[in-house]
């Protein structure tokens, strides 16, 4: 069962606040996407390794809060990736983490797809030609995720 999907997820991205220990949150796709949240609700969306495909999107872009709330809701400890996307909870004081994993495609496309929406203009004509060749969720035949090209 599904805790939150949909547009729900980016109606509630839109307020404020801080979840105590956690002071960035990370979300990557068996496709090589990955959004990195910061407290104040900036970050970046990148493709691959190479700094040049990425993205910064501003502060409040989304409520930290309330996105830790949500992909905690959808997220667990066992699994594989792919096809599943890793979500790590990045505590404050620590180096290292632990991934745990979602099956919920749609929140993960969608949380890019806002990162995107919201980052500096210029940046955004370089993520949108990676995307036409390298989407951020390929869904197979039974709708479960694939790896991509």
């Amino acid at each position: 069962m599904r805790a939150v999907t949909g547009t729900l997820v980016l109606a509630l991205c839109a307020g404020c606040g801080a979840r105590p220990g956690i002071e960035e949150i990370s979300v990557g796709t068996a496709t090589g996407w990955s959004l990195r949240v910061g407290e104040d609700g900036s970050g970046r969306i990148e493709y691959g390794s190479s700094f040049g495909d990425s993205a910064a999107f501003p502060k409040g872009t989304f409520a930290f809060a309330d996105l830790c709330t949500i992909l905690k809701a959808v997220t667990h400890e066992q699994g594989t990736c792919p096809p599943d996307c890793t979500v790590a909870f990045h505590l404050r004081g620590t180096s290292s983490t632990k991934a745990v994993l979602t099956s919920d495609f749609d929140l993960v496309r969608q949380l890019m797809e806002k990162a995107v929406s919201a980052a500096s203009p210029d940046q955004v004509p370089a993520i949108k030609k990676i995307l036409k060749d390298h989407p951020f969720i390929e869904l197979d035949k039974k709708g479960a995720g694939s790896p991509g090209k």
